[in-house]
């Protein structure tokens, strides 16, 4: 555990300046956007991020695997995986951005922009610089080049922070795509030139790529595919339907309750998956495999559970500084979107070893199940329950409870998955915390201010043991 911890720390700070850059970012948006501006740019970057799922043909995920099995076998070969991956992706998105300028107006009615599709042109033309700079992270995760990550990750969020005021006060919506292009851009040459020096890149031919024994990765990037596609075709499903039934204003108060579950919790995900796709995939053995899902599900709960009692607590402070007051009327749909959050965090722990076992299909068919129920659920109960936003993040809920059980059931029928008792204890209690903090919250504020610290310590003092406890003071002492 302590290993782990070691290596997600460092990975953890320069999440967390990502994660102050964004925060920093939706903040700026919120002032000169508004909320149906942020309604807007949420409904563009939606469709923006299916095109990154599409386009890159769902590889990265696949290459990450690909490359940790194989970092300290055959470096040459991995240099062949570089050069002709990296061809496929600049064909593709080249190809793909100019469809997309070509034909930008024909996206307009269903994308519901419809004055808007001179944006489309703008993000087909910054696509390729986007797609190639997720070829560069998965390539770097995959190598386990966590320092060169961190280092990079930190540079780009700071400056793209650095161009992103004067860009959305200048140029409103079109400034803010264009700093996609500029983190983008600094992530792709830093990456490049670094792996350079180290002598880590291959040679790029002017010859179509070659694609022998790269099975494993078109299987898993076939998989990544349609899951992640499924995903932000999802998103933009939910987006429409809240637009049309709901209006644009409350598209963009779904906005900031989505940027929370992205940007706040965000990083543990960031910092997990740079970590424990690749740590899973050198696993061969299931005991060590079901010891290192036990680690990381206690490391995960450590940090999720404080954030969510802290942030409830303080929820119209956060909404207020993260955005503005226009915002606050999003506060009623807290409660079930971070008892969401939790359920999907645990979930995505416990599913996240099918990926590093290769059992695609049964991924793939958890992932699309998660996206149609959550599409289901949501206009069910717009349509029988509550015409009302609260309805969305009522379905986040639900939904993300349905994918846990289903998760539990499959690991403990393909791996004979078991927790360990203080992992079941954890669980447990911290569910409670959260539920308690959010009764509380809810019924007296003031009161709360004194019981939600009182829980969380009590919640982490029951949870855990006094080894535990030490190891993670020493560690942050050491670091600073």
């Amino acid at each position: 555990m302590k290993k782990t911890l070691k290596s997600l720390t460092s990975l953890s700070y320069s999440t967390i300046i990502s994660l102050l850059s964004g925060i920093i970012r939706t903040k700026l948006l919120a002032v000169y956007l508004g909320v149906n501006g942020l309604g807007i740019f949420s409904q563009l970057t939606t469709f923006f991020n299916l095109l990154n799922f599409i386009i890159p043909l769902g590889i990265p995920l696949g290459l990450t695997k690909f490359i940790s099995e194989k970092e300290k076998e055959d470096l040459i070969f991995i240099k062949t995986v570089y050069e002709n991956i990296l061809k496929l992706f600049l064909i593709t998105s080249i190809v793909s951005g100019s469809v997309i300028c070509i034909f930008s107006k024909a996206y307009r009615r269903f994308y519901l922009i419809q004055d808007y599709y001179l944006f489309v042109i703008l993000l087909g033309i910054i696509l390729p610089v986007n797609v190639i700079g997720f070829f560069f992270d998965a390539y770097l995760k995959g190598l386990k080049q966590i320092k060169l990550f961190v280092r990079i990750t930190v540079i780009s969020s700071l400056v793209t922070l650095l161009f992103y005021f004067p860009l959305v006060y200048y140029f409103d919506i079109a400034g803010a795509i264009l700093s996609l292009f500029v983190n983008s851009f600094i992530v792709l040459y830093l990456s490049y030139s670094n792996l350079k020096k180290s002598g880590l890149t291959g040679k790029i031919s002017l010859t179509l790529p070659k694609f022998n024994n790269l099975g494993g990765i078109f299987q898993i990037g076939i998989g990544s595919l349609i899951t992640g596609s499924v995903l932000q075709l999802m998103y933009l499903i939910l987006r429409t339907i809240t637009i049309n039934e709901l209006g644009i204003h409350e598209n963009g108060i779904y906005q900031s309750i989505f940027n929370i579950s992205q940007n706040y919790f965000g990083f543990i995900f960031i910092s997990m998956s740079a970590y424990t796709l690749p740590k899973y995939s050198e696993l061969k053995n299931d005991k060590d495999l079901i010891q290192e899902i036990n680690v990381n599900l206690r490391i995960v709960l450590f940090a999720i559970v404080p954030l969510i009692g802290l942030f409830y607590l303080f929820q119209d402070a956060i909404l207020t500084l993260a955005f503005s007051r226009d915002f606050l009327n999003a506060a009623r749909l807290l409660k079930y979107q971070f008892l969401g959050d939790f359920f999907k965090t645990t979930s995505w722990i416990l599913g996240l070893w099918l990926i590093a076992r290769g059992k695609i299909l049964i991924w793939v068919l958890l992932d699309v199940l998660y996206s149609i129920n959550f599409i289901v659920i949501y206009y069910s109960l717009l349509e029988y329950y509550t015409k009302d936003l609260v309805a969305i993040s009522m379905a986040y809920l639900i939904c993300n409870l349905i994918h846990l059980i289903l998760n539990i059931i499959v690991i403990n029928k393909y791996l004979s998955f078991t927790f360990t008792k203080n992992n079941l204890i954890m669980i447990l209690l911290s569910f409670l915390t959260i539920v308690m903090v959010i009764f509380t919250t809810d019924i007296n504020l003031n009161l709360s201010y004194f019981l939600t610290p009182l829980f969380l310590i009590i919640w982490l003092f029951i949870t855990t043991d006094k080894n535990e406890r030490k190891g993670v003071y020493h560690l942050l002492k050491n670091k600073n």
